[in-house]
């Protein structure tokens, strides 16, 4: 093999060589500006969320209502959700409850949606101080009656809250139990919806008063056409009385159009 032959396979190892690494780097360069990317979405879409959660909470200081809404379009590729089911709708106001020996009441209920009915079908109900529980009335009607120990299961009548509707009375809610309610108790409900959803409330926590708060759920989506690139969602709880945001945090169980 002469000297040129060798000096040919020489030029030809190193440019095999320099395309492999070439290839390499604008590999590299390529997957790092898509990582980027993806990055950049993701925190936009985290934004969106948190745009959708501030909205919320701008229409309630306004009118003390809000309603559900999809496909908000911030700008091009850029959108939200809010309104993850009845139970952000629910508001209890359990700030200044009375008890009344084997009964608890003043704990006003409104639906705040402005646009839909939520319909209460079932709740469960835990306590801290034995016994059972008895009755429960809710917009001045007893809904449930029977003999459980805590925590109970309840199947209730159902009862729906027009989209506005509030009930304030001083006994329009009561929970009625087998013994006396002494200091220091503890109440909590859990509400849940003909929709499945679900919300949790606080009505008393060793002796204090509960929760004045509502849910809001948000979903940010960063879309390129059809496309959803991508997609969180905060969930958080809003209180009335102080004005504050109480709990903030992130599920997958996302809002989808």
């Amino acid at each position: 093999m002469n000297n040129k032959s060798i000096v040919l396979i020489e030029v030809i190892i190193i440019i095999v060589l320099l395309a492999i690494i070439a290839l390499g780097i604008v590999t590299y360069v390529t997957e790092s500006l898509r990582y980027n990317i993806s990055n950049i979405n993701q925190d936009r879409a985290l934004y969106l969320a948190q745009a959708g959660i501030m909205r919320v909470i701008v229409d309630y200081s306004d009118d003390d209502a809000w309603s559900s809404q999809q496909n908000v379009n911030v700008e091009e590729g850029l959108y939200y959700h809010i309104g993850g089911g009845s139970a952000d709708f629910i508001l209890v106001d359990a700030s200044d409850p009375k008890v009344s020996g084997k009964q608890i009441n003043d704990i006003p209920i409104y639906n705040i949606s402005s646009t839909d009915s939520i319909t209460i079908t079932d709740m469960v109900v835990s306590w801290s101080f034995g016994g059972n529980i008895k009755k429960v009335k809710l917009g001045g009607n007893w809904v449930w009656n029977g003999t459980l120990s805590s925590p109970a299961s309840l199947n209730i009548t159902d009862f729906t809250i027009l989209a506005g509707q509030s009930f304030a009375g001083l006994s329009q809610q009561v929970w009625e139990f087998s013994r006396n309610i002494p200091l220091g108790f503890s109440l909590t409900v859990t509400f849940i919806f003909s929709d499945n959803s679900s919300r949790k409330v606080i009505l008393a926590q060793s002796q204090k008063a509960g929760n004045n708060e509502f849910s809001i759920k948000a979903t940010g989506e960063v879309r390129s056409g059809n496309k959803v690139e991508a997609r969180r969602t905060i969930v958080a709880t809003y209180d009335t009385g102080n004005d504050k945001i109480t709990s903030w945090e992130e599920t997958q169980n996302h809002i989808m159009p």
